[in-house]
């Protein structure tokens, strides 16, 4: 009896140790996005990263971590388990412009550009666009490999 109740527990203890945290790894190495990955480790992570950068509770609620608020990205990854990799990005539309819109939408995946000229009802080429002094698809690639807008 004592040696099933040992082995259970061992085999209990392989299956813990196997599972593993994805890792988080920063795309941009903005406050922002240091706000989503501390926020997925822990509330007081992201309480020393607000903290640290000076981020206002008010701002909190405009976090957008991979396309997605800041509360719907940490529940989908905070208790995600596997060896994956995920790279996170936060972008902030300064200007409140479509233009910026369509910009984050490029960086963030081709599906997400696509939606965004649907919804915007615009359509853009790639050469005509600039995000941040920079062409849209040099843009767009830094953070969306696959970008082919």
């Amino acid at each position: 009896m004592v040696k099933s109740f040992l082995v259970t527990v061992a085999a209990l203890s392989f299956s813990i140790a196997s599972a593993q945290a994805i890792e988080l790894e920063s795309g941009d190495n903005s406050p922002f996005t240091q706000v989503c990955i501390a926020a997925v480790e822990s509330n007081d992570a992201l309480q020393r990263v607000v903290t640290e950068n000076g981020i206002k509770d008010f701002q909190l609620d405009n976090i957008t971590c991979n396309d997605m608020p800041l509360n719907s990205f940490v529940k989908k990854f905070r208790s995600a388990t596997g060896n994956d990799v995920i790279r996170v990005t936060s972008f902030e539309n300064v200007n409140n412009s479509i233009e910026s819109d369509l910009c984050i939408a490029a960086a963030t995946s081709n599906v997400a550009f696509k939606e965004a000229q649907n919804l915007l009802n615009v359509r853009v080429r790639a050469e005509e666009l600039s995000c941040n002094g920079q062409s849209l698809t040099r843009f767009a690639k830094k953070f969306n490999k696959a970008f082919n807008g």
